[in-house]
């Protein structure tokens, strides 16, 4: 278990850690339009199509 422990701080370190790029570009705006709608009012449907597919958030938005 140290052993993976270390292969994945080993990871972050070399690879880094990007948060919101990626998938996360599409599911935080997601997020935020779950918290509040207003902030999306035009053009939601670029992230809306594929944040619909799965429930993450929607979760995340609750939790």
């Amino acid at each position: 278990m140290a052993l993976l422990l270390l292969f994945t701080c080993g990871a972050i370190l070399v690879h880094g850690y990007h948060p919101f790029v990626e998938d996360a570009e599409i599911y935080v705006p997601g997020i935020k339009r779950v918290l509040n709608p207003a902030l999306y009012p035009f053009n939601a449907g670029f992230f809306a199509w594929h944040a619909r597919l799965t429930v993450f958030p929607r979760l995340i938005a609750v939790s």
